[in-house]
């Protein structure tokens, strides 16, 4: 059995035109998809998400749930920088993320001014 996944967010207003802005979007095929947002101290105003059976009609569970978490970058530090060449022709480089917080429950999201 095989499953198309898709995985949209939809961010505010950023810039004042009046239009949310898709911030973004995840794409898959196989039995089983995660995925995770961060929003980097703003908002999420939607989250879409479609799933269709590639082979034949299949039921499916999801679920949403929210959580809150701390990222720390690990490496590199100001005492131990990354070096990635010339900033003309800057090379790709490593980053080391720890990501601590509760996992997600299954929580109402609230958004300010939304009872939880």
């Amino acid at each position: 059995m095989r499953l198309a996944f898709a995985f949209l967010v939809v961010a505010p207003d950023s810039n004042g035109d009046g239009r949310q802005e898709a911030s973004r979007l995840v794409r898959a095929v196989g039995q089983d998809f995660a995925a995770s947002v961060w929003a980097g101290g703003g908002a999420v105003d939607h989250v879409a998400a479609i799933v269709a059976g590639l082979d034949t009609g299949y039921g499916y569970d999801y679920t949403l749930a929210c959580s809150t978490a701390t990222v720390d970058i690990v490496q590199p530090t100001t005492a131990n920088p990354a070096h990635v060449g010339e900033p003309e022709a800057a090379e790709r480089f490593l980053v080391w993320l720890e990501v601590v917080g509760q996992a997600p429950g299954l929580t109402q999201c609230a958004r300010p001014g939304l009872a939880a």
